[in-house]
């Protein structure tokens, strides 16, 4: 004999009416709220704080019953009765409704209504009574309810944003079950109390009105703990409509003392005006190439020469540089051509005792580009930046020969070395990528120029958004530093 038990929840007709009228009482009092709110948007400021107030929500999730087949199987044998479970359903998809009113960013009350999901036991079992075998199965079960939930919610900020919270309330549920042999009902019951639950939750403030948050909540029913994991929304409705204004001391007016004196005027203090002297940008330098090659050419090397006087006499000044080419071949050729004719013009200003975290590089091949002799450049465009300046110690980053990959410990190196600096202020950040042989030169150039990437790339995802200067420079065995490694290098204001 196979049989099943199952159960089943009702939500009834009165929770659904509640929660509609109360959705609805709250949505009617949001446009008075809308109206008035004139002065601050939904970005939250210190001035313009998430809302306190009245809100409404939801969750969904997914519950489970703490209980094993083993469990139900000796539940049956307390019982008395000759039954084995074959299969037991002790999760399922639970929600939640509610409203409530957050008195300040601390506390708030909740009211809502939760629903655990359903529950079944598949089992067989022999009995010479079977009367008195439905009675005794109808008893094992895997705990589940439906029912208002009032809870408590106490908060702790840890930022304008974030903040944790912990829940404590009182759970009045219920639950049906009904029992089954093949298609024909046997038996059926239902069951009820109030018991406590408890809950952890981690929330984020989207908007001044929207809070989302991840919820973890618990709860012991007649013979079973109920766990439950869910994500939600609540939506609040808002009391503050305009930026908090500062306090004016209230001033109490008296009666003028009038006294006459006369002074002899003072002579007017002479203005001392300071003029500091901002120095003009100097032009940007263009060095030009021959068709299809990156060697320097008699007037390349003059130009080079300007750049680097430039940068030698106004230490504030740093270059960013950006190789073309002209739309002469294959595009995949005139990006790696770009790429050959800007690192030679930064390796002659490295060697020229220009500083590696003065100068950046970019090579962006034939795009935007004609067929004209004037394509087959590199631009150096001078940038000021505030005098004085202070640049951290380089954090290096060590390749294998032959080898671009990031592994895991440079990531977490990279991490550290932004988590010990101020992001906020920085004026800039350099990444130089050094290689050297053995190997073909420009092969060596493309994995320098990937090395440095994959550097950049990780800075940006660890948040930093200040200008990165990068460059990458093969050096010959006799040139310095040595090594295959990207540096790093924070400049702050």
């Amino acid at each position: 004999m196979r049989l099943s038990t199952r159960f089943y929840l009702r939500l009834a007709h009165s929770v659904t009416a509640c929660l509609i009228a109360f959705a609805a009482a709250s949505f009617l009092f949001a446009p008075a709220v809308w109206a008035g709110s004139t002065k601050c948007d939904q970005e939250i400021t210190r001035k313009c704080p998430a809302y306190d107030g009245w809100f409404v929500g939801g969750q969904l999730g997914q519950a489970n019953t703490n209980v094993s087949q083993s469990q139900i199987n000796e539940a049956f044998s307390n019982t008395g009765i000759d039954a084995t479970s074959i299969a037991v359903k002790k999760s399922d998809f639970s929600y939640g409704l509610f409203g409530g009113y957050q008195f300040n960013q601390y506390f708030a009350l909740q009211f809502g209504f939760l629903e655990l999901g359903d529950r079944a036991v598949t089992f067989n079992g022999a009995t010479a009574d079977i009367d008195a075998f439905y009675d005794a199965a109808e008893h094992v079960y895997p705990d589940t309810a439906e029912g208002f939930n009032l809870s408590a919610v106490i908060s702790l900020p840890l930022s304008a944003q974030w903040k944790v919270s912990g829940k404590l309330g009182l759970y009045d549920w219920e639950r049906d079950y009904q029992t089954f042999e093949a298609q024909n009902q046997m038996g059926s019951d239902a069951i009820s109390d109030t018991d406590v639950v408890f809950g952890l939750e981690a929330n984020y403030l989207y908007r001044r009105d929207t809070q989302l948050f991840i919820a973890a909540d618990t709860v012991k029913l007649k013979q079973h703990r109920v766990d439950s994991f869910n994500l939600g929304v609540r939506y609040f409705f808002g009391n503050d409509a305009q930026p908090k204004a500062t306090e004016q001391p209230t001033i109490t007016p008296v009666e003028p003392i009038v006294e006459v004196v006369k002074v002899e005027p003072e002579p007017a203090p002479v203005p001392v005006v300071v003029e500091e002297k901002t120095l003009p940008v100097p032009q940007p330098v263009s060095i030009y190439f021959d068709i299809n090659r990156f060697n320097f050419t008699e007037q390349a090397k003059q130009k080079i020469e300007l750049a680097n006087n430039i940068l030698q006499k106004e230490p504030d000044l740093i270059a960013t540089m950006t190789g073309y080419a002209s739309t002469h071949g294959s595009t995949e050729w005139n990006v790696q051509l770009s790429n050959w004719r800007v690192h030679e013009v930064a390796k002659s200003l490295y060697l020229k005792d220009i500083a590696a975290n003065r100068i950046g590089m970019a090579y962006v091949g034939d795009a935007n580009q004609d067929d004209s002799p004037q394509s087959q450049r590199v631009d150096v465009v001078f940038t000021r930046v505030d005098k004085g300046l202070t640049a951290s110690e380089k954090v290096d980053i060590d390749f294998g020969i032959f080898s671009d990959n990031l592994n895991s410990s440079d990531k977490d190196k990279i991490h550290q070395s932004v988590e010990a600096h101020n992001i906020e202020p920085l004026a800039y950040v350099s990444v130089v990528s050094f290689a050297k042989g053995p190997g073909d030169d420009n092969g060596l150039k493309e994995l320098a120029a990937s090395r440095m990437s994959k550097v950049v790339a990780v800075l940006k995802a660890q948040g930093v958004k200040a200008k990165i200067l990068s460059s990458f420079v093969l050096l010959g065995d006799e040139q310095s530093p040595p090594g295959r490694k990207v540096q790093i290098q924070y400049v702050a204001k």
